[in-house]
């Protein structure tokens, strides 16, 4: 069991980190899930300090499942996104339920537009840098148990990365890179979580997640270039409430562990904590996701997972919604 725990809670640590923006592709500037499968769903050892570093990739360029862009004005304007992250996440377990979390973003994303109604925008938007941090705190509600273990989490996002960044477009227009392609919002923000594992049977785990970033500022810190460009529209973007979920099992073999999730991400129409204005991409992403994990020693978990998209659902404005993203951490314990 404590072989088993090590792997499952490994497994869990990063795969969602990243998706905050890659879930939605380019409909949102943070749709963060939790960190993925493992190393927070480890029961705490006072003292111990855990370090991760995580990457993922995806490019919505390419649509393997036959899929096009999603809407009208997207096919016109021909954007596609590349998308690295690399991330630092660091976890100090302060008692034996209460931990302190700390995750860092470090964003490399390159956004085209080459479509032939576009020429006023068309060009390379990068974004480069530190994203939003989040500081979180964690507080297992149960003890120790074979059956279910659960935990809350709250903390904030904080506005360390660019959200007002500009760009030269090929017509020579120096207007705000758009939302998808800058590394924050220029707002703080709170999140809540709450997660927890547990015991199907001897050979197989279940786990889930559920994390709801809400956003009290209306707009974000960066205006909307299509306002810049033409007058018309939201003068700003929004800055949009966003969850993410993920339900899953886990399955042990010796030092290694397959996982197997549903996850998906949503932004809404209308914020649940302040007013809802601006320019947003609302809708929903869901991903089946699998994993596996492996862990050579104890104190050293190794992570890969693919979440595949299976459905997605736009409920305002355009967006590219990656086929996959690839996704892979390594984790050491002190």
């Amino acid at each position: 069991m404590k072989h088993f725990l090590t792997l499952f809670m490994a497994s869990l640590l990063v795969l969602g980190l990243q998706r905050e923006a890659i879930a939605i592709g380019c409909m949102a500037a943070d749709v963060q899930p939790p960190p993925s499968v493992g190393e927070q769903f480890k029961l705490n050892q006072p003292g111990r300090l855990r370090m991760t570093f995580a990457y993922s990739y995806s490019d919505t360029d390419k649509y393997y499942n036959g899929e096009s862009r999603d809407h009208a004005v997207e096919r016109d304007v021909e954007p596609s996104t590349l998308r690295n992250e690399f991330a630092g996440i660091f976890e100090y377990d302060l008692t034996e339920r209460w931990s302190l979390l700390t995750e860092v973003p470090f964003l490399y994303v390159n956004q085209n537009r080459t479509g032939p109604t576009s020429e006023a925008v068309n060009g390379s938007m990068n974004a480069n840098g530190v994203g939003d941090i989040r500081l979180l705190g964690r507080y297992w509600l149960t003890e120790d148990n074979d059956t279910f273990n659960l935990y809350g989490a709250a903390g904030i996002r904080v506005p360390t990365g660019e959200g007002d960044e500009k760009f030269v477009s090929e017509g020579g227009n120096l207007i705000t890179k758009d939302f998808a392609a800058q590394t924050g919002t220029g707002n703080a923000a709170g999140i809540v979580e709450l997660g927890g594992f547990g015991r199907v049977d001897e050979h197989l785990q279940h786990f889930f997640q559920l994390r709801y970033i809400f956003t009290p500022s209306t707009n974000t810190e960066g205006n909307n270039f299509r306002n810049e460009l033409s007058g018309n529209g939201p003068e700003k973007n929004s800055d949009s409430d966003a969850m993410s979920w993920r339900l899953g099992l886990a399955l042990p073999i010796e030092r290694f562990s397959l996982t197997a999730a549903v996850s998906g991400a949503w932004v809404p129409y209308d914020d649940v904590i302040g007013q809802t204005a601006g320019f947003r991409r609302a809708g929903v992403v869901m991903f089946a996701e699998p994993g596996i994990v492996w862990s050579p020693v104890d104190s050293v978990t190794l992570n890969a997972s693919v979440p595949i998209t299976f459905y997605r659902k736009l409920q305002l404005a355009g967006a590219n919604i990656p086929d996959y993203i690839f996704q892979t951490s390594v984790t050491v314990s002190f």
